[in-house]
């Protein structure tokens, strides 16, 4: 247990397997807490439609990675776009890799050589000083030549006997605010801090010395080229992938676009990976019915060798302890969290937010995401879910809380993840479950490719439900504003 969750720090969702469970004696509530039933009301508002999204930077990845020496070596450029309204005389460039993992040998830009790179063994960054600003509207071509040696070790960007994750592997420009600046934040010891802008993603992937049945399980279809496996991805926040010549997978359709969804598993864990299969076919149809299309070609589902849960756009991944402890029902970690990070893909994916300073913004969505899948797929599991999801831990804390100010893991998900999901609940119970669901739909609508943040959130909802939400803002948020 300690281990566990010594390793949360190092991960996203934060929802080790070591959760206490039930014990048989405790009761199960015959209602649910403020459930409001489905009502014909018409919408306070038409949906919004989606706006036009502005690309800011594309990347094109040709990684050759050497399997057997855990090296990956990568050619990137890197094409930015200045879509700001300001000149800019100078260009970050975020790399979430350890110093020591990483090796960058040279560094090429069209506005002039001077750049600099300070890392540690948290990660770094690349400043690109121009030499002429880049005004609005004008593109700045970035070319990196890097090398990574992936470490032994069951993390995001590691290696084990069974299979590598390679997520957070390639530099990148953060999004620019025109309030904030650049939106760098430092490490935290709980949550993420990463902010992603949309991107559209080139990625060639070269294996050498790798076992005959490799497979790579990535965020979008695969295609053969020039001996290379290529994938394409559009407005997606980033491209994680993983190989392994042990994993077996299976797919199913699912969605108004009969979306392929693969899960990626080891093969002692088949009818568990099954049933997350079927948890992600559900849930994902059901997100489309209440936030709007599922924004991606394809859906990944890979078992993982790290205590936790990672999301990403089209891809997820779920630890091995979670289907070690499938018990054949839907009262597991697996169902549950399978529904958690599939809302991932609309409430992060599409809709972006910083994570260090906003995590709410996406993880009480995907946590209240979880209450509408079992709502819509297993009504009769709905009273464990509150127990064993929320009741059970008594949450506390301020929904807005940042990652950096909570004294530790469990205060942090009791605050942004729990108390987040009962705000929404709240929220539910105050207007009613078709202006509820009006909102939500709108909130995709408007902020998809975007970043959002609280004001965005709580403006539209003013907006879209017509209703008073100062007294819920009081009692969930800091300082009531």
């Amino acid at each position: 247990m300690l281990a566990a969750l010594a390793a949360c720090s190092l991960v996203a969702c934060r929802l080790p397997y070591t959760n206490p469970p039930l014990a048989p004696e405790t009761p199960i509530p015959t209602t649910l807490p403020g459930t409001v039933a489905a009502t014909n009301e018409p919408s306070i508002i038409p949906t919004l439609s989606p706006p036009e999204t502005f690309i800011t930077s594309q990347y094109r990845l040709v990684a050759t990675l050497d399997f057997a020496a855990h090296y990956l070596a990568v050619s990137q450029q890197i094409t930015y776009t200045n879509n700001r309204a300001q000149a800019l005389d100078k260009v970050p460039l975020v790399v979430p890799v350890a110093d020591e993992l990483i090796t960058i040998s040279s560094v090429g830009y069209d506005r002039g050589t001077d750049w600099s790179y300070n890392g540690n063994r948290l990660g770094g960054l690349i400043e690109l000083m121009l030499a002429r600003p880049l005004l609005p509207g004008e593109v700045l071509q970035i070319e990196i030549e890097f090398a990574i040696a992936v470490p032994e070790r069951p993390t995001l960007l590691g290696w084990s006997t069974r299979q590598m994750t390679l997520i957070d592997w390639y530099p990148f420009v953060p999004p620019l605010d025109a309030e904030r600046g650049w939106l760098i934040n430092e490490p935290t010891q709980q949550g993420e801090h990463l902010v992603y802008e949309s991107a559209d993603f080139d990625v060639s992937i070269y294996t050498v010395n790798a076992p005959s049945l490799l497979q790579i399980a990535a965020p979008a279809p695969a295609e053969r080229r020039e001996g290379a496996t290529h994938y394409q991805l559009s407005n997606a926040r980033r491209f994680v992938w993983a190989a392994s010549g042990h994993y077996q997978s299976e797919t199913v359709q699912a969605g108004q676009d009969r979306t392929p969804i693969t899960i990626y598993f080891f093969e002692e864990e088949q009818t568990a990976a099954q049933a997350a299969l079927r948890t992600a076919a559900a849930s994902l149809e059901i997100y489309e019915n209440l936030f709007g299309t599922y924004p991606y070609e394809s859906l990944a589902i890979v078992e993982c060798i790290f205590p936790d849960g990672m999301e990403s756009d089209g891809i997820f991944f779920l630890d091995m302890g979670y289907f070690r402890r499938y018990d054949g029902t839907q009262r597991n970690l697996l169902t549950m969290l399978t529904a958690h990070e599939v809302a991932h893909n609309w409430f992060f994916g599409a809709v972006g937010n910083d994570a260090g300073n906003e995590p709410w913004l996406d993880e009480a969505l995907a946590t209240y995401a979880e209450l509408l899948y079992y709502e819509q797929a297993h009504p009769l599991d709905l009273d464990w879910w509150w127990q064993f999801r929320i009741q059970q831990w008594e949450p506390a804390g301020a929904v807005d809380s940042t990652a950096y100010e909570l004294p530790g893991f469990r205060p942090y998900v009791n605050a942004v993840y729990l108390r987040g999901a009962l705000f929404l609940h709240a929220v539910r119970q105050q207007v009613g479950d078709q202006a509820f669901y009006t909102f939500l739909k709108d909130y995709y609508a408007a902020y998809t490719g975007s970043i959002a943040n609280k004001e965005d959130f709580l403006d539209l909802l003013q907006q879209s439900t017509g209703e008073d939400m100062s007294a819920l803002v009081a009692e969930y948020f800091n300082g009531g504003d």
